[in-house]
Formats: structure tokens, sequence, C-alpha cells
């Protein structure tokens, strides 16, 4: 790793000095000379690899520009290099009119290949932090207005990283419209704890994964009786592990009675509730649950056997 960023460094000042002793080159060559090193570079060639870096280093943020637009179906090498090298200026010497008029530019294309759709929005959402408000704006809103999972799954990944532009009530009618979990996701891990307060009743009936609850209750602090009764009925281990980062009473018969309803599970929740019943210290219930250990295990097998029989009729059913 050492004696490849020599390399670039080395292949920077070379080509930097070739230039400068020549007149400037064409683009259209160092277009080609690019993608002749990202093509070898494919091919494993570890010093097409150190060149091409280096030729893209060359570049100043408005020819780098240029060259990601021309690359944007071009070989995956070479666009991740243009790529790499964007953000890089992006977060060091481009200005905030150049970084505009690049986002405006991206967005005004229209690509009808999917590769060059994708290689448009990869750079919009690596660029997104560095952007004027305005255009972080419109990004938001194109990825918003366009549907489609992989367009929300940009949409949510850029406001959640936004701390200007982050609206939790617009999360929230997305997933109250789509049941997508990443939004879930989102407003327990970045919501405002009284916006999460609010909402709470709601995530705990809506969403599949106890750990989205666990995160939502442990910002606001607290629940209502009504829903640690929502969360014990459809998530008992997480119940367990709220029990304890909430300070929440809990006996050992209780504590018993959860490990049962947790079941084991490729997730390990009952492993969970476990771990909350050592920390609250219930000592007698981990002796207990220790007894029952030859029982816990067939549960587990039988569980284990209605999900490969309810996978098996789904796949037959396709």
């Amino acid at each position: 790793m050492v004696l490849g960023a020599v390399a670039n460094r080395l292949g920077v000042r070379l080509i930097k000095s070739a230039f400068s002793q020549t007149e400037p080159p064409n683009a259209g060559a160092l277009s080609n000379r690019i993608r002749d090193m990202a093509t070898a570079t494919a091919s494993g060639d570890e010093l097409a690899r150190n060149l091409l870096h280096a030729y893209v280093a060359c570049l100043s943020f408005g020819d780098l520009a240029n060259e990601a637009v021309a690359f944007l179906d071009g070989p995956a090498a070479a666009r991740r290099a243009i790529r790499n090298r964007l953000t890089r200026l992006a977060s060091t010497t481009a200005t905030a009119a150049e970084l505009g008029d690049f986002a405006g530019r991206l967005m005004a294309l229209n690509p009808v290949d999917r590769l060059s759709r994708t290689t448009t929005d990869t750079l919009l959402s690596f660029l997104y932090l560095h952007l004027p408000l305005p255009c972080r704006q419109a990004v938001l809103e194109r990825w918003a207005d366009r549907g489609g999972r992989g367009a929300a799954g940009r949409w949510l990944k850029a406001i959640g990283s936004d701390d200007t532009l982050f609206d939790g009530s617009t999360v929230l009618a997305y997933w109250r419209r789509s049941g997508d979990e990443r939004a879930a996701k989102l407003l327990a891990y970045k919501a405002e704890p009284p916006f999460l307060e609010k909402v709470i009743s709601e995530l705990i009936a809506g969403v599949s994964e106890g750990w989205i609850v666990s995160r939502a209750a442990i910002r606001v602090g607290r629940l209502s009786d009504d829903d640690w009764g929502l969360v014990r009925a459809a998530f008992p281990a997480t119940y367990a592990y709220l029990c304890a980062m909430l300070k929440r009473t809990l006996t050992s018969a209780e504590a018993i009675e959860l490990v049962r309803a947790a079941g084991g599970g490729y997730d390990r929740r009952r492993g969970l509730a476990i771990w909350a019943i050592g920390e609250i210290g219930l000592r007698q219930a981990l002796d207990a649950i220790w007894a029952m250990a030859d029982e816990l295990k067939r549960d587990d097998l039988a569980e284990l056997g209605f999900a490969l029989t309810a996978a098996r009729e789904v796949a037959a059913d396709e």
C-alpha cells in the first residue's frame, strides 16, 4: 500500500512535469489514456492502476467534472478514480460555485441507460454533504419525486446525514405510506426525542425489528404503561432489554417467561433477554434458565422446523 501511494505521487509529478514542458494534452487524448489505464487496471495491472490515479490527480475540478460526465458509462476503475478525486477536492479546494454548477449539470442530465443513471446518482450521493444548501434541497427533491426503493434509499441516507434539512415529519409520512423500515430506523436514530415520544406507539405496532423500538425508547427515555404492554407482546427480548436500560422492575418469574417467549432465532433474541436479566441482577432467574436448557433447546428445534417448512412452502408457490 505504501509503495502504491509513493508510485501515485511520483506518477503525478512526472505527468505534471511532462505537461509543463509540452502543449496541454488534448481532452480527447487524456480521456482515451484514462480509459486505457482503467481497462488495464481491470486486468490486474498494478502499474496501470497507479498511473490511472496519477492521471486523474492532474485534473482540475472542472476537468474532473467533464471526465465524470464523459465516463458515466465507462470502466468501473475510471468511474471510481474520478469519483474519489472529485470527493476529495469537494472537501478541500473546490468552491461552492464549482460544486453547485456540477450538481446542477448532473441533475440536468437524462441518461437513458441504467449504468449512467446509477453513476449520476452515485456522484450526487458522494458529493451531497459538500453541496450548497439549495443544491442539497434539489437533490433530495429529485430522489423523493422519483420513487422506487433505490432512490428512496439515497434520499433517506442523504437526509439522515443532513442536520439542516432533516425533517422527521417528512420521514414519518414516507414510512406511513411505504412501510419502509429504513425510514423507521432513521426516525429512531435521528428524530428529536419529543417528536419520537409522540409516534413511538405507532413505531412499536408497525415495525418488525425490536432493536428499532429499543433505540427509539432509549432516546425518549421512558414509555407509557400502554407502550410497555405493546413492547412486551411484540418483542419479549426487547422488553427485557429495555427493563435493564430504563431501570424498570422485573421479577424472576417475569424474566423466565420472557426468555421462553423470546425464542432462540438466528438473531439471538433469547441471548439478548438473558443478557438483560444479568444486567438487572436476577441470579435466581439465570439458574432457573440453565435448569431448563434442554426444554429451551427442544423449543428452538421446533421453531426451526416450522421456519424451514414455511420456507419450503413459499418456494413451492413461486
